[in-house]
């Protein structure tokens, strides 16, 4: 059975649930694969214009709402108004798979006044402001060997991303690739993380026992923090680039000096779907 749940500041609210007096109808919509914005350029002497962009805005998501009470509808209205103003989760769920559409807003639909009626269906309009839908979370623990230059010419194969370095293999599924975060718990005197065969990033110093880097690549918070501070680039050196997970199989390197048992590197990262 599909549920429709909203996760906001103040907790869950069942969209789908009789025992709320709200209701999801048909039509509702949104929900499948979000619009995408095109910038075309006309030519100048033929007729017809040539792709110079495309992109994924906002999401408006309309839902169809029968909202009921056997009393008076307002009672249930209240509380749902103010439930979905946002910024929220809006989770599907069908039983198999669980997807998320992040910071969700409220942009329309609740405007007008019940005279003690018992029931209303009503359309809502939201508005998500990444229009991916995203899986559940993934993490791989990296294992790490002796650092070793990642710009070195060195042929590798599918068992080493790097000489001196541990090759981890993972897979990432959806429609386009991922944005990890990388977690660095010290001591490390020397560290290199990337993608075989694609970027890098370095820490610029060393990373004290017990304190703790993390690089998000994920767009409007990306960057380096230490121990949850603001974002500091001078973390990580000058050639470093944050790396994305390209969809499907691909090898993580890891390289480093100074470790003990408690060092640790783990990638985080939630697979971006067209439709849920």
């Amino acid at each position: 059975m599909n549920t429709l749940t909203w996760i906001g500041s103040t907790g869950t609210y069942e969209l789908i649930d009789e025992a709320n007096g709200v209701d999801v109808w048909e039509p509702s919509t949104g929900l499948r694969t979000a619009p995408v914005e095109l910038t075309l350029a006309p030519y100048l002497t033929a007729d017809g214009s040539v792709l110079v962009r495309s992109r994924r805005g906002v999401r408006p998501v309309t839902l169809t709402l029968f909202v009921e009470d056997d009393t008076r509808v307002t009672d249930v209205l209240g509380p749902l108004e103010r439930a979905l103003q946002g910024p929220g989760t809006l989770r599907f769920d069908d039983g198999t798979v669980i997807r998320d559409l992040l910071n969700v807003v409220y942009e329309s639909g609740f405007e007008g006044y019940e005279r003690n009626l018992q029931s209303r269906v009503l359309s809502v309009t939201l508005l998500a402001l990444d229009p991916w839908w995203y899986g559940e979370s993934n993490v791989a623990s990296l294992t790490f060997a002796a650092a070793v230059g990642f710009n070195a010419a060195i042929a590798f194969s599918g068992a080493t991303g790097f000489s001196g370095s541990d090759a981890n293999p993972v897979t990432v599924a959806g429609d386009a690739s991922a944005f990890p975060t990388t977690t660095i718990v010290g001591p490390f005197t020397t560290l290199q993380v990337g993608v075989a065969g694609g970027q890098t990033f370095q820490l610029a110093a060393a990373l004290a026992a017990g304190s703790t880097i993390t690089v998000d690549t994920t767009p409007g918070n990306r960057g380096p923090r230490l121990n949850a501070g603001e974002i500091d680039w001078s973390l990580l050196t000058p050639t470093s680039r944050l790396w994305e997970l390209p969809v499907g199989a691909s090898v993580l390197n890891a390289a480093a000096t100074g470790t003990t048992g408690a060092s640790i590197v783990e990638v985080a990262w939630r697979e971006r779907f067209l439709t849920p």
